[in-house]
């Protein structure tokens, strides 16, 4: 007996393909269309989530799903970073308090907010910051990334080899940075070798996102100093007691090889010399003088990115005498504002200003109470937590 289709519901109609075409293109057309509202909406809601700071965006993750994949999306994250503000951000360990004091000078309020301690070490420093996010260290050697913008923070697995570290120390130190060919980031720890030659310096690398630290080798040469993060690549200088034998040495994040340039020639080297970043470059910092002849000056040599062999002496300024005894290489010297801003000792910030026709540096804010550590920074969203990255 056969069925008939006229005794059926909707269900047997289209189980028997006697849908008037009419009205099956109608569902069509509709479906097109509540499917191009959802995407208008997307863009439009996007759109709005590009002009709305870092700190609200940590905020809009949590209403719902979709905005939190959108939130999450790492073209998008990438993206609303470049637009980002930078900041200067003064860190402290405040020791009286049994806590860790960060402060960030706002660029147009000046106002500052305060950031709790995310260690239970009561002596905690900062190695560096990228991208919003900062790699905290203790003496214990053990490391911690923090967002202060969301909130998040990720203790990383203990390093496979650490006596101890410490701010100060130059041959065991960490650096965070940023593959930007595979939107990864990485911490680098740089560590002496345990074999006789005290020049080896041994390097392990650990992905956020994955479990343990790997090990990617070791190069020879002795840092003088803490290595600075550029474009994608760890630079630091090696021992500079002889300069026809030092050099600078460089850890490609992304292949994870390494290399090693010479210093730029020049007549003389005088007293010391550091790197720094500065304008999104390699800069080396050159002091010239001596204790019993002050004032000494500072030269800023930039490094060409289009030709690693090039340097150019980009700026030239004098530093203040502080004291008779006073020998230091300036630290933490950062590029903000259009400004120059160098910590001179442990509690001085200095500025100098390269459109002003004078090349002397001026003091920027008063002497603090406790020594702090000078640092650029940017709010971002960028994710800590494995669960939130996503395969491009």
């Amino acid at each position: 007996m056969q069925a008939d289709p006229a005794r059926w519901g909707c269900r047997s109609r289209r189980q028997f393909g006697l849908y008037p075409a009419k009205l099956v293109m109608e569902r069509k057309k509709a479906r097109a269309a509540e499917e191009n509202v959802r995407l208008i909406c997307d863009d439009a809601l996007t759109e709005v989530f590009r002009r709305l700071p870092a700190r609200t965006l940590a905020s809009c993750r949590l209403v719902c799903k979709s905005w939190m994949s959108v939130l999450l999306d790492p073209h998008f994250i990438h993206e609303h970073l470049s637009r980002g503000q930078q900041k200067l951000l003064l860190f402290a360990n405040d020791r009286v308090n049994d806590k860790a004091l960060a402060m960030v000078l706002a660029d147009e309020k000046e106002s500052m907010y305060q950031l709790s301690r995310p260690m239970a070490s009561q002596s905690m420093f900062v190695h560096n910051s990228c991208n919003g996010i900062m790699c905290l260290g203790d003496n214990t050697g053990a490391v911690e990334l923090l967002n202060p913008t969301t909130g998040e923070s990720l203790v990383l697995p203990m390093p496979m080899y650490t006596a101890g570290s410490s701010q100060f120390s130059s041959c065991n130190w960490h650096c965070l940075g940023f593959c930007p060919g595979t939107k990864e980031h990485k911490v680098v720890h740089f560590y002496q070798g345990t074999h006789i030659d005290s020049s080896q310096v041994c390097c392990e690398v650990y992905t956020i996102g994955a479990r343990a630290w790997r090990q990617v080798g070791n190069f020879y040469g002795a840092p003088t100093d803490r290595g600075v993060h550029v474009n994608g690549t760890v630079y630091y200088l090696t021992k500079f007691r002889y300069v026809a034998s030092s050099r600078i040495n460089c850890l490609n994040l992304e292949s994870e090889k390494f290399s090693s340039m010479m210093l730029p020639p020049r007549k003389s080297y005088g007293g010391h010399c550091s790197l720094a970043e500065l304008e999104g470059k390699l800069c080396l910092l050159v002091v010239d003088g001596a204790v019993e002849d002050p004032p000494r000056t500072m030269e800023i040599l930039m490094l060409d990115s289009d030709d690693n062999q090039r340097w150019t002496l980009q700026y030239s300024l004098s530093l203040p005498w502080l004291m008779p005894s006073c020998y230091f290489t300036p630290k933490h010297t950062l590029f903000h504002e259009g400004k120059i801003w160098v910590q001179l000792l442990a509690r001085g910030l200095y500025c100098y200003d390269p459109s002003s026709k004078s090349e002397e540096m001026k003091i920027a804010w008063t002497e603090f109470d406790f020594p702090f550590s000078t640092h650029t920074f940017i709010e971002s969203i960028v994710p800590l937590h494995k669960d939130y990255f996503m395969k491009l």
